[in-house]
């Protein structure tokens, strides 16, 4: 699952709203509306804010499972 995904999916379960998200963060409703669509991601001094207001830690919010490390590892040019 991708982050704005989690985002999507976190944020209905807790039972809030784009704006209500918004307004908790200190950022626009247009933002979370972004974040959503994958069009863009937030900032990163927000992240961990934005694992709380949704419930998750970090690793769930970025997606840091054991598999997702694995493929990305495997990936890595060594040089």
């Amino acid at each position: 699952m991708r982050i704005n995904e989690i985002i999507r999916e976190k944020r209905r379960e807790q039972g809030l709203t784009q704006e209500q998200a918004a307004h908790r963060l200190g950022v626009t409703a247009s933002a979370v509306n972004k974040w959503e669509r994958g069009v863009s991601l937030p900032d990163i001094t927000l992240l961990p804010a934005l694992a709380r207001l949704l419930g998750v830690d970090l690793n769930t919010l970025l997606e840091i499972g054991r598999a997702s490390c694995r493929e990305r590892v495997s990936r890595v040019v060594w040089v």
